[in-house]
């Protein structure tokens, strides 16, 4: 009986990846180029500017707001601000449990998190820095919000969301959300695996789906790759093939010519959107096996950020040169989570722990120099 119980999953989940790449037959596939890249002389300068949140308890992320004035820092259950000129903290939100992932919108009026209180649990769209609701969108799953993005004219947001099938398969939903009263304006599936990251194109005509190619019972996650569906006309019109574990993360340059990819064992790769080129970058001996959490383009999109969990690294996102960084911590210090640049590029937050484990979150200016 058990061998027969096995065999019936086996060939449910055989069928099952049939029907996954046959239909992926019908998008553009691309296959990732590794090439043998040199340094680069490119060099960053960093200085400590301000230190802030001392009172920090385990900051999992940061993110700048898009004018860079402000931090937010997810940490425990809560969703803490700063003021980046002077290190105070503003008035936060006590009405929920706020927590990542979490997005800013482009004009930095607006702030959607996960958010749980006695009633409710989905994702939560904020006025901000006031914090006062704008919107909310109950989970239509037990599974919490897996990734958030604002459309960048800030009138829709993408929410992702995991599903489970009758044979106990995990998929991947995707819900696109009016701001302004929270109305489901459209929703489509990804049958091959849940949903880790979404990103929309600057132009906002284009929303990046990042995947796991596919979720067997027996076999574990594998594969990761992306989707891009034309928001105009819903419907996916390329599929990008990086041969990554999973697409954990997404981000687009400022001026949409490249989307980088990050995934599961230190893989990343970044898409020239023209030609379809797949730049595959080299990974650090000590970061293989570790996953991707952070992706940010510099303003001028030449330079791209890569962060770990207390790793960073910086890359010239032309040819796959790695750049010199080093980050200039205090004594008995050591990065506790990814690293992010302001939007403009001269300013990167990331949190640190000392060896008494007391957290905070360090600001730095950033300068790029070229060796003569």
């Amino acid at each position: 009986m058990r061998q027969l119980a096995f065999c019936r999953v086996f060939a449910i989940e055989f069928c099952m990846a049939v029907f996954c790449n046959g239909c992926a037959e019908h998008s553009e596939t691309m296959r990732s180029d590794i090439r043998p890249v040199a340094r680069s002389m490119t060099s960053v300068k960093m200085r400590e500017v301000r230190r802030v949140g001392e009172d920090l308890r385990f900051p999992s992320s940061v993110s700048f707001s898009p004018n860079s004035d402000r931090i937010i820092v997810a940490a425990e259950l809560f969703l803490k601000s700063y003021d980046v000129a002077s290190g105070k903290e503003l008035p936060e939100n006590m009405d929920y449990g706020l927590y990542a992932p979490f997005a800013f919108s482009a004009d930095g009026r607006h702030v959607a998190a996960k958010a749980a209180k006695i009633g409710f649990d989905g994702v939560a769209v904020f006025r901000y820095p006031e914090w006062t609701e704008k919107v909310i969108v109950p989970n239509t799953t037990s599974s919490p919000s897996q990734a958030i993005a604002f459309a960048p004219d800030g009138k829709t947001i993408a929410i992702a969301e995991m599903r489970t099938n009758f044979f106990l398969q995990a998929y991947g939903r995707v819900i696109i959300v009016a701001v302004d009263d929270g109305r489901i304006v459209h929703s489509f599936d990804i049958s091959s695996g849940p949903v880790f990251s979404l990103a929309f194109s600057p132009d906002g005509r284009t929303l990046a789906v990042g995947t796991a190619n596919g979720f067997q019972m027996h076999f574990g996650y594998h594969s990761g790759d992306v989707r891009l569906f034309n928001i105009e006309k819903r419907k996916m019109e390329r599929r990008i093939s990086p041969n990554i574990r999973d697409a954990l993360c997404l981000t687009y340059s400022p001026d949409g010519s490249q989307l980088a990819i990050g995934g599961g064992g230190g893989a990343v790769c970044v898409f020239h959107v023209a030609d379809g080129r797949l730049v595959r970058l080299p990974v650090p001996e000590s970061l293989r096996g570790a996953g991707v959490e952070t992706l940010y383009f510099t303003q001028d999109g030449r330079h791209l950020l890569v962060g770990y969990r207390g790793e960073l690294t910086l890359w010239d996102a032309a040819n796959g040169a790695q750049l010199d960084l080093r980050v200039p911590l205090r004594k008995a210090e050591r990065l506790s989570s990814p690293a992010v640049f302001s939007a403009d590029g001269h300013l990167m937050a990331a949190g640190v722990i000392r060896e008494n484990k007391q957290y905070s979150i360090a600001v730095y200016s950033v300068d790029f120099e070229r060796a003569k």
